[in-house]
């Protein structure tokens, strides 16, 4: 059973048993296994998020994200990209100032 705050599971690198993965305060991926007793902590934020991407199995994935899971077309509308950034303009724009 997962515990609240681990963010999914990996497989441990030194005896291959299955861990629970955490992020600590910093943000940084850790995990610690009770069957060895190896401890992994990284230091470095891209180290951490490379390691999440790639051996971590997730929990609680979102659904545009789920495998095997349709969006339906309402859902499509609301995740769409375009949506999410931010409108384009001039400095002058930004800034307030008046051309």
């Amino acid at each position: 059973m997962a515990t609240p705050d681990s963010i999914g599971t990996s497989d441990c690198q030194n005896c291959g048993r299955e861990v629970f993965v955490r992020k600590n305060r910093g943000g940084f991926a850790y995990y610690r296994c009770e069957a060895c007793g190896c401890a992994v902590q990284h230091h470095i934020h891209r180290g951490s998020e490379s390691f999440i991407k790639n051996r971590v199995r997730l929990e609680n994935l979102p659904v545009a994200v789920a495998p095997g899971k349709e969006i339906s077309p309402e859902n499509k509308k609301e995740i769409s990209p375009e949506k999410s950034k931010p409108a384009r303009g001039s400095l002058a724009e930004l800034m307030g100032v008046g051309a």
